[in-house]
């Protein structure tokens, strides 16, 4: 296993033999993340890749073509940046480099593009058959992509709202050419539902699973031919619906609206809010604002009964803040690494104070919350500004920035956050950006009330993270203000089964309901 606790090496193992016999065919480093092999076909083509992820966001691509007659006889190392991701599909290698990639004098692909080559040809080190498929706007970025038979759907967003683009497969085998021919297509409607698919079968067929979900809309699975959703908006056709949730909570009376903040810097920052249609601009509702701000995940709608019943029905107003450090614009993740780390926080605290300005709310009926990274997320909000805060909820969190590469699977994640062994990493930001240490570095005399939760079995972030966060805070004088749970089953998620997840979920929001003044009949 590497130092992350990953996997280490690809072998061979043939069947019936001992795991023991298997031959060793690649390697990694110790203090690499993880190491992968797999393999790879598709309209005849067939490759074996191995996959070294040298840190959380750089790779090396090692690649061998056993299609039969084209066999090459040793892998080839792709001559791509570090960080870029790569697929095979057909004759073509798809590439979604996350750094600015020159390739020529001419030729400069940007980050958070797609592009395709034709893998012969790349390794020979020619380019000429590139194609560009996605370039990123200020308002758009890819989300990720699908392959059907002969389609490629790109999901992207457009200031954080679900669009898709297709493309047709053209291969002509025997001259190593291929291309892609962009299908001109009825737009779906921007809106605040999320929008997904995922190939039903790429091998076989051209259909596609469709998902759609929103804050308030219940969550639609169904399957549809990838010719007639290459062309025509989903709303226009009639898919086969194979599963829908059920309604969970009264949705009537309630809206989802998109606003935008400017950030310290001045950077516009979005975010939704779901509240009641009659709400009252007086300052007075209760609100929670959510967010995580890492590792380029974008925080999209999605149903939730949990919400519904604990805060949407009763009034609360829910508010999703889509802040630097996610993956919602091309240079969102880039702009809020190590030493801008700070960035993320600026946008959640604008997002706080704007809420505060538009008087949706006011600092005691405002209250925060986060998991993981969106708990070390907290863990700053509260530390930071305390005083903008009535209450907040910090999940399963990193806190102890000083200690988490020691602990699980944190000396993955020093690319996102600093390697705290290095002095300068530690003296020039890293510390100013652990919540642990800046109770003591820079004290407040009050904290918002806060409620950390954690698992003793948790595998990714170690519980102690917020055992000591607690013990330093009640140390300080702040136990008036400070609670905590700690599951003994459940991993990262925090429970293990149905019954602990109620019970978590409805200890968070009766602390919520009761610190913000969420009123209600049965409460």
């Amino acid at each position: 296993l590497t130092d992350s606790g990953y996997p280490r090496t690809v072998r061979i193992w043939k069947r019936n033999t001992p795991l023991e016999e298997s031959k060793l065919v690649y390697e990694g480093e110790k203090s690499d993340v993880s190491i992968t092999g797999y393999f790879s076909q598709s309209h005849g083509y067939e490759y074996e890749v191995h996959h070294r992820a040298v840190t959380f966001y750089e790779y090396e691509y090692h690649v061998r073509e056993v299609t039969k007659g084209n066999q090459q006889e040793k892998f080839m190392k792709l001559k791509i940046p570090k960080k870029c991701s790569a697929s095979l599909y057909g004759n073509q290698l798809l590439l979604e480099p996350k750094e600015d990639w020159k390739i020529s004098n001419t030729l400069t692909i940007s980050k958070g593009s797609l592009v395709s080559v034709t893998y012969r040809e790349f390794v020979k080190d020619d380019v000429s058959s590139l194609t560009v498929l996605f370039v990123p706007t200020r308002s758009t970025s890819l989300q990720g992509y699908t392959l059907t038979l002969n389609f490629l759907c790109l999901s992207c967003l457009d200031h954080v709202k679900s669009k898709r683009i297709f493309f047709r497969y053209n291969d002509t085998s025997g001259n190593n050419k291929s291309s892609w021919s962009r299908i001109n297509r009825q737009e779906d409607a921007l809106s605040t539902d999320r929008l997904d698919c995922w190939s039903h079968d790429s091998d076989e067929d051209d259909l596609i699973w469709t998902s759609c979900t929103g804050f308030i809309t219940p969550s639609t699975i169904s399957l549809l031919d990838g010719n007639a959703l290459s062309t025509t908006a989903e709303t226009k056709l009639k898919p086969i619906v194979i599963k829908k949730s059920p309604s969970f909570f009264v949705a009537k009376g309630l809206k989802v609206t998109q606003h935008f903040c400017d950030s310290v810097d001045g950077t516009q920052v979005p975010y939704f809010q779901i509240s009641r249609t009659n709400m009252k601009l007086d300052g007075s509702n209760p609100t929670l604002l959510y967010a995580y701000g890492g590792f380029e995940i974008s925080m999209l709608p999605y149903y939730s009964a949990t919400r519904g019943v604990g805060w949407f029905e009763d009034g609360g107003v829910w508010i999703v803040a889509n802040i630097r450090g996610g993956g919602e614009y091309s240079d969102w993740h880039q702009s809020a690494l190590l030493e801008n780390r700070f960035k993320a926080y600026e946008d959640f605290e604008s997002v706080a104070r704007d809420l505060i300005t538009r008087r949706v709310t006011s600092s005691k009926r405002l209250g925060i919350m986060g998991g993981s990274n969106g708990g070390l997320l907290v863990g700053n909000a509260m530390t930071r500004y305390p005083e903008l805060y009535e209450a907040a909820i910090c999940m399963v969190p990193l806190l102890d920035m000083k200690r988490y590469t020691k602990l699980l699977a944190g000396a993955s994640w020093a690319a996102e956050f600093g390697d705290p062994d290095d002095d300068d990493v530690w003296n020039g930001f890293l510390r100013n950006h652990s919540p642990f240490h800046r109770l003591v570095d820079l004290p407040k005399k009050k904290y918002p009330h806060t409620l950390f939760t954690t698992s003793t079995r948790d595998d990714r972030v170690h519980p102690a993270h917020a055992r000591k966060m607690v013990k330093r805070l009640i140390e300080l004088g702040h136990a008036d203000t400070t609670y905590y749970y700690e599951n003994i089953e459940g991993g990262h998620g925090g429970a293990a089964n149905n019954p602990q997840t109620a019970y978590l979920w409805t200890l968070v929001f009766m602390f919520l309901r009761k610190k913000l003044l969420l009123n209600s009949s049965d409460s």
